[in-house]
């Protein structure tokens, strides 16, 4: 079981018994985060660990997760969540963006970097509709099951 409240989209540690997600050091779309039954708006950190510039863009998706395996959503429905403009981190830069918590599938997207380059996202704690903190998590067997609640 994870020992810290932090689920990652590029770079981090095993969630669950899951392997480590990789470091982003190449271009591409990192794990998918869930927030389903987030209250309030948590929020994805991103950091340029790296000595040279990522570019990042914050992606989101409203559709339902796969009932099988791997339970993600559909893959064609991903949308830019800052309205059309792509994040530029600098090395050592870090950045927090707010998740909309009516929107239940979150990632990062590495557009470009330069050689040295790397990001590490996650996403922290969410507070539930109870007032109880639980951890931002990735889809599973009852993410399909969300909009029935």
């Amino acid at each position: 079981m994870q020992k810290h409240g932090l689920t990652y989209s590029h770079g981090g540690a095993s969630y669950d018994g899951d392997p480590p997600v990789v470091l982003g050091t190449v271009t591409g779309p990192g794990r998918v985060i869930e927030i389903t039954g987030a209250s309030v708006c948590p929020p994805l950190c991103f950091i340029n660990l790296g000595s040279a510039n990522v570019v990042v863009r914050i992606e989101c998706n409203m559709s339902l997760a796969s009932p099988t395996s791997p339970f993600v959503p559909d893959s064609t429905l991903w949308v830019n969540a800052v309205k059309a403009a792509d994040i530029t981190l600098t090395a050592g830069e870090t950045e927090v963006f707010y998740m909309a918590n009516q929107i239940p599938f979150w990632r990062t997207n590495i557009i470009s970097l330069a050689p040295g380059g790397n990001l590490i996202s996650f996403a922290n704690y969410i507070l539930d509709r109870t007032g109880k903190w639980l951890r931002a998590k990735y889809p599973d067997s009852q993410s399909a099951l969300w909009r029935l609640e």
